[in-house]
């Protein structure tokens, strides 16, 4: 949730979650679903792990992380809006995810 606290460089920033945690230091944005902020700390700590690799994360470890309360096609849906959002990208196939920060350090 954005907030309308201001932002003066001196503590956390009120606009991020994570504050630029593992995986390159790129914060996550607060204002996503919580679904969609576990998906994208789940790809930062497997990439910051070394198990992505180049290939990314497939849609099967995801739903795994997330869960037996999120159905395949729930994850699939929040895979799929984060991928109109321009945070995630797909790798070998429409199955392999990576966050859009891992691939700017490629």
């Amino acid at each position: 949730m954005v907030t309308d606290r201001p932002y003066d460089g001196n503590g956390a920033n009120p606009y991020t979650v994570d504050n630029g945690g593992g995986g390159g230091g790129v914060s996550i944005p607060s204002d996503l679903p919580q679904g969609s902020r576990t998906i994208l700390k789940f790809l930062k700590e497997q990439e910051a792990n070394g198990m992505a690799g180049d290939e990314g994360v497939h849609i099967d470890a995801i739903k795994r992380h997330l869960g037996n309360g999120v159905s395949q096609e729930k994850c699939r849906d929040m895979c799929q809006q984060l991928l109109d959002d321009g945070l995630l990208y797909t790798t070998l196939d429409d199955e392999q995810y990576v966050h859009f920060p891992y691939l700017l350090r490629k």
